[in-house]
Formats: C-alpha cells, structure tokens, sequence
C-alpha cells in the first residue's frame, strides 16, 4: 500500500489518511483494496 496523490488542497492529508486506514481495515480483514492499480494491464 502506498499513499500517492498529485492534488493539492486543504483537507488532502486527511483524506489520504482515511483511505489508508480504510484500506488497512480492509486488508486485515481480508477484503480487497479500494483504488488497487492492476500492474499487470499499467505497465
């Protein structure tokens, strides 16, 4: 997991960080990530 963004605003750092802890939740669990890239069809 790796937090990455391009846009800049104010409220940018806390929702990366709701993100993340949402995907944190959702991998403990055992659930498929939000936002996954596929690497296989990026590259």
């Amino acid at each position: 997991m790796s937090p990455h963004t391009a846009a800049l605003s104010a409220a940018e750092d806390r929702l990366i960080a709701e993100l993340f802890a949402a995907d944190a939740t959702r991998l403990l669990d055992g659930h498929d990530l939000l936002n996954r890239v596929n690497t296989v069809e990026f590259c």
